[in-house]
């Protein structure tokens, strides 16, 4: 039985069929026979739990919270001042009524410095 192209249909899904199988066999005989080719030459050293390697690093939306974490060196402190950091954000929609400049908004301008003095401070307390 031809299809409107003049391919046979059975050839087709005979050489579907093949192809399968030839790939089934190719890709089981890497993941069975050499199981390492395309692994990276890093994950065959022995694991130390007592060390983070180099190479994992926290993502950048985290590296706010592991610089507080680090500043402050009470734990329980560490974790209220990042409860702070986050409840900083809630009056922030209360500070934009009208206008753009700073100078008709005291709570803004009274925010300010100390925005920027936590910033330079947890800037340079690596």
């Amino acid at each position: 039985m031809l299809l409107s192209t003049g391919l046979c249909y059975h050839r087709t899904v005979a050489l579907l069929i093949d192809s399968f199988i030839f790939m089934a066999i190719f890709i089981g005989a890497i993941i069975f026979y050499a199981p390492n080719y395309f692994g990276h030459p890093d994950n065959s050293i022995p694991a130390n739990p007592l060390v983070t390697p180099h190479s994992i690093v926290p993502e950048w939306y985290f590296l706010p919270f592991y610089a507080i974490l680090r500043a402050i060196p009470s734990k329980a402190g560490g974790v209220l001042a990042m409860g702070a950091a986050l409840l900083v954000f809630i009056p922030l929609p209360l500070l934009s009524i009208t206008s753009r400049s700073n100078r008709f908004r005291p709570l803004h301008q009274l925010l300010f410095w100390p925005f920027v003095g936590n910033f330079l401070f947890l800037y340079f307390t690596r």
